[in-house]
């Protein structure tokens, strides 16, 4: 996987936190769009830990536009945990490439 992905994945985590301060419909349906790419090509590289974080991104996004308690905050942290994964991984490519 080439360094290029882990840097639009990370630009798309960030947009999607400040983004989040505003959750609009438009805004959800951008972000669960992005994190399920993020999820199918990391799944398809057998990167099962970001895409997996990818998925639980998307189910907190589903669940803040469903107005869920607790929601806004949980979705923030699953992105931060899906940045989090996409910089360690970006890191070793790096290092490696």
């Amino acid at each position: 996987m080439n360094v290029r992905f882990f840097e639009t994945g990370l630009r798309q985590v960030a947009s999607g936190l400040a983004r989040l301060t505003r959750p609009t419909p438009d805004v959800i349906d951008h972000l669960v769009s992005h994190m399920s790419t993020v999820a199918d090509i990391t799944a398809d590289d057998g990167r099962g830990a970001i895409s997996k974080a990818a998925q639980e991104a998307q189910a907190a996004i589903h669940a803040i536009a469903a107005a869920e308690s607790g929601s806004r905050s949980a979705g923030v942290e699953t992105l931060g945990r899906l940045g989090q994964r996409l910089l360690g991984d970006l890191c070793s490519a790096v290092s490696v490439g």
